[in-house]
């Protein structure tokens, strides 16, 4: 008969001989004996059958009063049959025990790995899978049941519930659900100097400032289970790194996460430009400034527009390129890197362009002039020195500067270099 059937029946049969003939019983009151102990679990009766509540129970027992008298009780698909097999109607005094018990069983959920249960403080049983269990020994109806944990899985926590009682049909309603151990992660930041924000495997946040430390996560992590922390937001005008961040959970708190934060220098490093004549060589120094003392060295995007040495750049052919200036970090300050640009330009003012004493400026394309009074015009090639006198445009002319120092420009109805002169037909 299966464990795992709604009830259980077992016979426990036990034969006394009495010596008197008063106690003899017939087959038929033998029959009507056993008849009557089946019915403590049973509600429907005939006169030789008793309904039942499995289909698939087979049980048999047999009660013999002597070498010639047998019967027999039996439970076969939801029926129990009492017959006889005696040759006579009498029979030694008979005691006959009928005992039913239940199968105890329930459900486990949320195991991993192994876990062994126990019964009453015994009947162990060993499961490594979710779902329905049921214990090898079942319980005499009216006895108690009590269901425990006897020996925990590796790193996980399994708890009874409705799980003590007494029998009375098929138990099935135990519960044992288990919960691998958590864990928090946590560690210690160096160099904060701001408000600093961290995150764990995506969703817990913290946002720290620098006496926050040592710091721990508020959600642990599952035995086993990843983590990962990562920097979301560093302190303003700081750089900051990670170690020991990343892992699988062990068997103990996570508490050598490190963060530190370096502060990103201030550097101030200018633009060169310059203007090559042909066949020149350019020599320009310069030097990038922080607030780090830091040390710094430089390259150069284009080797064929300019070198570099050390703080000295030197220029040969026109165009542009960048010059990188790297500080190394120091002490609380972090390394970074600052830009410039040099851009080498066609000299136009070689030529001197500018007259009577202008000064040359060169553009990207082109230059200009910027001229000392009196002189004006694209070259200061213009005087206005003749209108600086008084009275020498007459007749309302205006004076305008010219390469010869100033002339008229009269109106309509004077002519002459000074506007002296009336015109004919405004006579």
């Amino acid at each position: 008969m299966q464990p795992s059937s709604f009830w259980f029946l077992f016979f426990a049969l036990s034969l006394s001989a009495c010596g008197s003939k008063s106690s003899k019983k017939t087959t038929t009151q033998l029959v009507k004996s056993i008849e009557s102990i089946l019915l403590t679990s049973t509600q429907t009766t005939t006169e030789t059958q008793i309904s039942a509540n499995s289909s698939t129970e087979t049980v048999t027992a047999s009660v013999t009063n002597s070498s010639t008298e047998t019967v027999t009780a039996s439970v076969t698909n939801s029926t129990i049959t009492v017959t006889s097999s005696a040759t006579t109607n009498e029979a030694s005094s008979t005691t006959t025990t009928v005992t039913v018990t239940h199968p105890i069983g329930g459900t486990i959920s949320g195991l991993v790995g192994t876990v062994i249960l126990q019964n009453n403080n015994g009947d162990n049983l060993l499961l490594d899978t979710n779902g329905a269990f049921i214990f090898a020994t079942s319980i005499a109806q009216g006895a108690t049941y009590s269901v425990s944990v006897f020996e925990q899985p590796t790193q996980q926590v399994c708890t009874a519930s409705r799980n003590t009682g007494t029998v009375t049909a098929a138990v099935t309603t135990v519960s044992i659900i288990c919960s691998t151990n958590a864990y928090t992660v946590g560690g210690s930041l160096t160099g904060v100097t701001g408000t600093i924000t961290l995150q764990n495997n995506g969703t817990d946040t913290l946002s720290l400032t620098a006496i926050q430390t040592p710091f721990t996560f508020t959600n642990e992590v599952a035995y086993g289970a990843p983590y990962t922390v990562l920097v979301t937001t560093p302190p303003t005008t700081q750089t900051c790194s990670l170690s020991q961040g990343t892992g699988t959970m062990g068997a103990g708190n996570v508490t050598n996460v490190a963060v530190s934060c370096l502060t990103i220098p201030s550097i101030t490093f200018s633009d060169i430009t310059k203007y090559w004549t042909f066949g020149q060589t350019i020599t320009q120094t310069f030097a990038a400034t922080s607030n780090s003392p830091g040390a710094f060295t430089y390259s150069i995007s284009s080797n064929t527009l300019a070198s570099i040495s050390n703080s000295t750049c030197t220029m040969s052919h026109i165009g542009t390129a960048t010059i990188t200036a790297t500080e190394a970090a120091s002490g609380q300050y972090a390394a970074a890197t600052k830009t410039a640009l040099v851009t080498v330009g066609v000299n136009y003012c070689v030529s001197q362009p500018c007259l009577n004493g202008g000064t040359c400026t060169n553009l990207s394309d082109n230059y200009s002039c910027s001229c000392v009074s009196p002189y004006s015009g694209v070259i200061c090639e213009l005087s206005d020195t003749n209108c600086s006198a008084g009275g020498f445009c007459l007749n309302g002319g205006t004076c305008i500067a010219d390469p010869g120092g100033g002339s008229c420009a009269c109106t309509a109805c004077f002519t002459g270099p000074h506007c002296e002169q009336l015109n004919p037909d405004c006579a």
